[in-house]
């Protein structure tokens, strides 16, 4: 004869067990509903849906860049490009054939590197984008118009007024103007005429998904 204790524990041992498999399955189906929930929450709000993404940055650059003195002009694709001055270096940034290259923008940035605090310094400049001199009987066979150079003369900090600062001073870049946006149409090769001093940094860009309508 089993002892009434032993009973006892074994119908409690059966329905905690129970209870915690009506428990897990109740879990799984609340999360299942709440996931459809979404799913029909989406599709209901087709703009929210359908939002045109960000860009998003190549993590692998198919980018390359150096940087020629002088005597190395003739080496640019094109032989019309001008000579630099004495204090000019010039920077060459070319891209390799991309699939899809609608889909991507170079971005440009041209500045100096400061020591700065809370006071944030300006710069002081003027890029130029010149048109490379073209021969008369070279027009028609031109898809693109007439490629181009950029052209900054000299790159200095701004004058300001500063103030007392408690944090301590970091090295930051500081560009100068807008961020230099190059379209698909001018990806293969860009060249940048710039003082010994100033510093280049570039991305390229990918749109991540395709076109999206406004409703």
């Amino acid at each position: 004869m089993t002892p009434p204790n032993t009973k006892l524990n074994a119908v409690d041992t059966n329905k905690s067990t129970k209870k915690s498999t009506a428990q897990a399955l109740f879990n799984k189906v609340a999360n299942l509903s709440l996931r459809i929930s979404s799913v029909l929450l989406c599709l209901g709000m087709s703009q929210a849906c359908q939002a045109t993404a960000a860009p998003e940055v190549l993590l692998t650059s198919p980018v390359t860049s150096h940087i020629l003195q002088a005597a190395d002009v003739s080496s640019i694709a094109s032989a019309s490009y001008p000579k630099p001055l004495d204090n000019q270096i010039i920077h060459v940034l070319k891209v390799a054939q991309l699939v899809e290259p609608s889909k991507y923008q170079l971005q440009v940035q041209i500045g100096l590197t400061i020591m700065q605090d809370c006071n944030q310094s300006k710069l002081m400049g003027e890029i130029q984008q010149l048109a490379l001199p073209v021969e008369p009987n070279q027009l028609a066979d031109m898809e693109q118009g007439a490629a181009s150079y950029y052209w900054l003369e000299s790159l200095m900090q701004a004058p300001m007024v500063t103030m007392p600062c408690i944090n301590p001073k970091i090295a930051t870049f500081v560009p100068l103007g807008d961020t230099i946006v190059i379209g698909p149409e001018a990806l293969s090769e860009n060249v940048f005429y710039l003082p010994q001093h100033a510093q280049l940094r570039y991305r390229l860009w990918r749109a991540n998904e395709d076109w999206s309508y406004s409703h």
